[in-house]
């Protein structure tokens, strides 16, 4: 039972990777082109970079809490002492605002 119970963690692990990859590099797109049109815009002021930049930023909360998420599963499969700080730092970090 333990080693399907494995199996499925590490599968689960390694799509919640997946996601998190998507969820940053669509992010990373899309703040790249805004950032593209705010240069290139006519209007005056910072205000399209900023929009830019905490849409960007709710991307990468988004995929930080997945890896979040992916950490925490496969700490839980085997869990060296290395790992489990890895986790709480990681943790500590979003829970402060990333």
């Amino acid at each position: 039972m333990k080693e399907w119970l494995t199996v499925i963690a590490e599968n689960a692990v390694l799509i919640i990777h997946a996601m998190a990859l998507v969820i940053i590099v669509i992010g990373t797109i899309e703040a790249f082109l805004r950032s593209l049109c705010a240069v290139f815009s006519p209007s005056p002021g910072g205000r399209l970079f900023r929009d830019a930049y905490l849409r960007y930023a709710r991307w990468l909360v988004g995929g930080l809490t997945f890896q979040l998420a992916a950490d925490i599963l496969e700490t839980s499969i085997a869990p060296p002492w290395d790992e489990i700080g890895r986790v709480g730092a990681i943790a500590v970090r979003v829970s402060n605002g990333v």
